[in-house]
């Protein structure tokens, strides 16, 4: 007997919207009118195995969610695949484990064995385990799950044009699947493995509105390099659990940028919606059709029996073009939607209302925060940045406080990395970034762990450390929530998929995580009634970091004349005009960002808030293009972080770009006390990104040397600046661009190659962005974050001049963070007092900068006789701990600042 549709109804785990009931209905109604009239006896059947496939697709319509209990999960059904040997079995005891629910526990030992997580407890027997290891307290989280990444399709280095996006034809291809465009040769995806990422959710890309199916992938490529080995449902059968699908969608500037440049729908999100409807009320239809065929066949199956075949006039209606949105009608396609603003997140919900299918997560959602309410009522998630914005216009309304706003209203928040935009192996450092702008600690582990793997649908296999689930186990050196965590060893199914080089002697230091989270924030400072420009005395400092000169020196104070002069610095100085005691905090001097265009663009993608582009191979001034004021949102950002001083320059295209202007941040208006120094230094490039074919010379770099010697300036005076990343391109400029003057390289991501060479040539290197990543071809000896020694160490040997600034202006906030992650990765660094931590940290981002572009007479450093130039924090500089509580940059003070 054929199985009728009476023998399968299930549970529709979704809602259906009154219109599509009403399309059903008519339908149906048009359908039992057919059946009461007489059956035709010829030419209207089908082959027996269409029909028996058509009922098939009926049954298939409706799906139950079932999950097995993890606990008895007896395999892991990946771990069968892709021809690798059995892994060890691993008895991991003394760990602190910081589980998925964010619950801490100590002393816990735990089992991993044929790829899961056998046991979790104290005091397990290590009898049958091949390997035991001792992690002496450190803490053991599960896998991180980045719920957003083009691992695999933006592959490294990047060679060819990438299969993120297919942009031809039609803006609407739900139809295209990511899994095969992932390259699983894609160096990155070890690298992001031994971040302790060990679960991905690679999706399509948001040039098209729909882009087509995500796939979830392990982190670990098996020994076939076959992708579907890769994936998280790889082996499993239905027994093992349910199979979720997904699928990217995106609405806002992307679409309209893609295709509405072309001409083509949409040019706006008036033509998005349009599009949405359309595309969605097709396959609709066909949905509709699919029911109207499901109920026929299923009465003429009663009245026929095995004939039934011979008395339907067509097969099950289906096309590969509408079967993946019929998916997501069907509600068996969690739905991922790339939006930012709040009237883009309302128009993807009211539609999902219309048509009657429900939304998983928006993605980047920097406006969801402003519509909190909104989600929590459609039960809709997001994962965001922490603070990356201001990029476009749709990233500009975002804030830092965004996760606590939307977890307040009951939105689950997961962070993300969108890999390859921000590096993968990096994504716990969302997580602590978000925790040091106030997002509770054990929530801000959740956002890697259990949140991502409960909104992908697989949190009974993923995102805890419990017994039963997936063996995906991170050791971490530190408090992932530090700067500069990094894993120590990442399981992945029980495989040991990464090791840190300093394994063995980073894990027999005992590390105790008590202390750390159980300690209380300090308060903020009592400063409301400090008053600028009237001599004030500083006390009770708990480390002065001024300059390179400087020792720990306890009670010293900083005097600070009514004119914004510092005429006392250190223990002896008297205490005279208004008092502010700084409570223990420390103070470095004012932080500056190089090599930045704040001032310059505010919005990276939107031309009119940008001075132009010199596109003449011309040293172009900058000066006459800043503007300051409360108008940027940058530059206010950078000054409540503490960043005073900024050298930027126009952007430029081809070898030749500009001159730079170093300004101080904190301006109100333009005037002649903004500028520290109208020019600068003079920039340049060399590499393929200096390649423009209004100059056919820049095609080569021998070329484009010849280029920049028409303008070279050699003197002693002078400051070059060539944005350079390769190793062999900078030993071409040490031999073919002499100068007495001071030469800086910017960029650096191979600099440590020729670390002796450019010692030799006694010219700066400045890491440009401070943490690099092997995405190009210039950039493949790159040391990523988990390399040891450092980049940064080993040029710190050979005595060069180092400062870090980063490549997109939004980020400039975070410097001081980023030069203590540089700090964080020295070999000696847990050697180092707190004073030299500071000193360490502070040296890359004031007095060293200062010195490479010879402005080290005005900025820089905290000096007798100079205006007063200064940061305080209430902990230690360069730790995501220290909170910025005063600014001073002569009259432009900012007390107690809070970030937006």
């Amino acid at each position: 007997m054929l199985t009728t549709l009476k023998n399968i109804e299930r549970k529709q785990p979704w809602t259906i919207s009154p219109l599509l009931l009403l399309a059903s209905i008519g339908l149906l109604v048009g359908t039992l009118y057919y059946r009461e009239q007489p059956l035709a006896e010829s030419n209207i059947g089908i082959k027996i195995e269409d029909f028996q496939q058509g009922m098939l697709q009926c049954q298939n319509r409706y799906e139950e969610i079932r999950n097995p209990q993890p606990e008895k999960r007896s395999k892991n059904p990946r771990y069968s695949v892709g021809g690798d040997e059995r892994a060890r079995s691993v008895l991991i005891r003394n760990a602190t484990l910081w589980n998925g629910d964010g619950e801490i526990s100590y002393q816990v030992d735990i089992q991993l064995k044929d790829g899961l997580i056998v046991n979790v407890g104290k005091n397990l027997d290590k009898n049958g385990y091949d390997d035991v290891i001792d992690v002496f307290g450190h803490v053991v989280t599960p896998g991180l799950v980045d719920m957003h990444s083009h691992a695999g399709l933006d592959s490294w280095p990047g060679l060819g044009k990438g299969d993120t996006n297919e942009m031809s034809g039609s803006p609407v291809r739900p139809e295209l699947r990511s899994l095969d465009g992932i390259d699983p040769n894609d160096i990155a995806l070890g690298i992001v493995n031994s971040g302790g990422v060990t679960t991905s959710l690679i999706l399509p890309g948001s040039g098209n509105m729909m882009g087509g199916e995500a796939y979830p992938i392990k982190m670990r490529v098996p020994k076939s390099l076959r992708v579907e080995h890769m994936l998280l449902n790889a082996g499993m059968d239905y027994d093992d659990g349910h199979q979720w699908r997904y699928m990217k969608m995106a609405c806002g500037e992307n679409p309209i940028n893609s295709y509405g440049r072309q001409g083509v729908l949409p040019e706006t999100r008036l033509g998005e919606a349009y599009l949405f409807r359309k595309r969605i009320s097709t396959a609709r239809d066909q949905l509709v059709k699919q029911d109207a065929w499901c109920y026929e066949a299923d009465n003429i199956s009663k009245s026929y029996a095995d004939d039934a075949h011979k008395h339907i006039k067509t097969t099950f209606p289906l096309s590969l073009d509408e079967e993946s949105l019929i998916a997501v009608l069907r509600g068996k396609i969690l739905l991922n939607v790339h939006c930012y603003e709040t009237y883009d997140i309302e128009m993807m919900v009211r539609l999902s209302k219309e048509f009657g299918f429900k939304i998983r997560a928006f993605h980047h959602a920097l406006e969801a925060w402003q519509v909190a309410k909104l989600l929590a009522e459609e039960d809709i998630s997001v994962a965001i940045f922490a603070d990356h914005w201001g990029y476009k216009k749709e990233a500009y309304g975002t804030s830092v406080k965004a996760a606590q706003v939307l977890n307040k209203a009951g939105v689950k928040v997961a962070f993300k990395s969108d890999h390859a935009v921000l590096n993968s192996q990096n994504l716990i450092y969302e997580a602590a970034k978000a925790h040091s702008y106030g997002f509770d600690a054990k929530l801000a582990i959740q956002s890697v762990t259990s949140v991502p793997a409960e909104r992908i649908g697989q949190d009974w296999r993923i995102g805890y450390v419990r017994p039963g689930y997936d063996a995906d186990i991170v050791v971490w050196d530190k408090n992932p929530l530090e700067i500069g965590a990094h894993p120590l060893k990442v399981f992945t199914d029980g495989y040991d998929t990464f090791t840190h080089v300093d394994y063995l002697e980073s894990i027999k230091k005992s590390y105790n995580l008590k202390q750390m989270v159980s300690a209380a924030a300090k308060p903020l400072l009592p400063l409301s009634e400090l008053s600028p420009s009237k001599t004030t005395t500083f006390v009770n400092i708990g480390g002065l970091v001024h300059s390179e000169t400087a020792t720990w020196e306890p009670e010293s104070k900083i005097v600070v004349n009514e004119k914004d002069i510092v005429t006392c610095i250190g223990a002896k100085c008297p205490v005279v005009g208004q008092v502010i005691d700084l409570k223990s905090g420390w103070v470095i001097p004012g932080i500056i960002a190089a090599g930045v265009h704040l001032g310059i663009e505010e919005i990276s993608s939107e031309g009119s808030t940008s001075s132009g582009t010199n596109n003449e191979a011309k040293l172009r001034t900058s000066w006459e293009g800043l503007y300051v004021g409360k108008r940027s949102k940058e530059l206010a950002a950078a000054f409540k972080a503490g960043v005073t001083t900024a050298i930027s320059v126009v952007k430029g295209s081809g070898a030749v770009i500009g001159k730079s202007t170093t300004f101080r941040i904190g301006s109100t208006k333009i005037s002649d006390e903004t500028y520290i120094s109208y020019e600068t230094a003079n920039h340049y490039k060399v590499g393929t990104s200096a390649r423009t074919s209004r100059d056919p010379a820049s095609s080569s770099v021998a070329g484009q040397l010849r280029m920049i010697k028409e303008t070279w300036d050699d003197t002693a005076d002078s400051v070059n600046v060539i944005g350079v990343d390769g190793s062999s391109n900078i030993y071409a400029i040490l031999k073919s661009l002499p100068t007495k003057g001071s030469l800086v390289l910017f960029g650096g991501a191979e600099a440590h190659v020729v670390a002796k060479e450019i010692s030799q040539a006694d010219a700066s290197v400045i890491f440009y962005p401070a943490r690099c990543t092997p995405s190009t071809w210039y950039t493949q000896e790159c040391l990523v974050t988990s390399a040891s020694p450092s980049a940064y160490y080993k040029l710190k040997q050979e005595g060069v001049n180092v400062g870090i600034s980063w490549t997109e202006d939004n980020f400039v906030r975070g410097l001081i963070w980023e030069a203590g992650w540089q700090v964080a990765d020295l070999p000696n660094y847990e050697e180092l007092t707190d004073f030299e931590k500071a000193k360490e940290a502070a040296s890359l981002v004031t007095w060293n900068i200062a010195k490479a572009f010879k402005i080290d007479d005005q900025v820089g450093t905290i000096e007798i006789g100079r205006r007063a130039n200064f940061v305080v924090y209430n902990g230690l500089p360069g730790t995501l701990a220290a909170k910025v509580q005063l600014v001073v940059d002569g009259g432009f003070v900012e007390t107690n600042p809070e970030q937006f």
